[in-house]
């Protein structure tokens, strides 16, 4: 997980406290520190870490390099607020509640996911933790896996590189603005109200889409939902919304096929199909003619008819 090779050092119980101190302050080195106790580490360590041991418990730790763990099954470093990556795929037990920054963090198997103090990091791994608490989490430059939360909860969260939370019933994210992809299958009522652009939002249960100051987005697939509000859409990818009666889009100018089989009423003034590459066709809706004046466009440019 290191972004350049590294050189890799050995210490133990033996080596000298003044060189141990040396070598801890040096960025440039890995210190395999298996053997060793971790209390003799300084509070501020530049190096990485490295262990093969299946417990991590550095309380005094402050600051570190990257700490690759890979084979802990506990990770414990109560007083870490600010480290690169963090690689504990096994642990079950993982806490980390003063971390304000870090890179990466993989903490897949972890039943709960605690980053109390948390606001800047890299991609997180949590897929497996049944609780994710980070009140203070702004920006993550990467995705988030918390496949197995069943609330997804970050109030504070701006910037996230996409979310998988698939079986989260609860999804808050009341600050988000920026997003990758986002999943959350089983969240019925899925709101983020000032998300702006977006990847894909794929949400196969959800009964409303709100999203009142989305202007871009990749495809928007939530196929059983009543409501949708898309009100600033501008641009999209492919849109399915095939429980809407009715579907507004008043700023929608460019899209890919539109999936509405229920909707009786479109409302996209903005829209020119006739202008755009959409090798399947535009379907709106199986059930319903759409009227020329409504898409400023006549209708058999614009839909391609298919067999109920």
């Amino acid at each position: 997980m290191t972004s350049r090779k590294a050189e890799l050092i050995v210490v133990n119980n033996q080596t000298d406290p003044s060189e141990l101190d040396a070598l801890a302050s040096r960025q440039e080195v890995i210190l395999d520190v298996t053997t060793l106790d971790l209390l003799r580490l300084p509070k501020d360590t530049k190096a990485g870490l490295y262990t093969t041991a299946t417990t991590f418990n550095a309380p005094q730790l402050r600051t570190a390099g990257d700490i690759l763990a890979r084979k802990a099954e506990n990770f414990w470093a109560s007083n870490l607020k600010l480290s690169k990556n963090l690689d504990a795929p096994e642990a079950t037990s993982f806490s980390t509640p003063k971390l304000e920054k870090a890179g990466n963090i993989n903490a897949g198997y972890a039943s709960s996911f605690d980053a109390h103090a948390l606001k800047v990091s890299g991609a997180i791994d949590a897929g497996r933790a049944k609780s994710l608490t980070v009140p203070k989490l702004e920006k993550v430059e990467g995705p988030i896996y918390a496949d197995g939360v069943s609330i997804f909860d970050a109030p504070q969260l701006e910037t996230v590189g996409g979310m998988v939370a698939r079986r989260a019933t609860s999804f808050n994210a009341p600050e988000l603005k920026t997003a990758g992809d986002i999943h959350s299958d089983h969240t019925k009522h899925l709101r983020i109200p000032k998300l702006k652009q977006s990847g894909d939002i794929h949400s196969e249960h959800a009964m409303s889409l709100d999203v009142p100051q989305l202007e871009t987005s990749n495809n928007l697939h939530v196929p059983e939902a009543t409501f949708l509000n898309i009100p600033k859409l501008r641009t999209a990818g492919y849109i399915k919304a095939n429980a809407v009666s009715e579907f507004s889009a008043p700023q929608l100018e460019t899209a890919g096929n539109i999936f509405a089989r229920k909707a009786t009423s479109f409302n996209m003034p903005k829209f020119r199909p006739g202008q755009h590459e959409m090798p399947n066709g535009l379907i709106v809706s199986y059930r319903q003619r759409l009227k020329s004046e409504r898409l400023q466009q006549p209708v058999e440019s614009s839909v391609t008819s298919r067999p109920r």
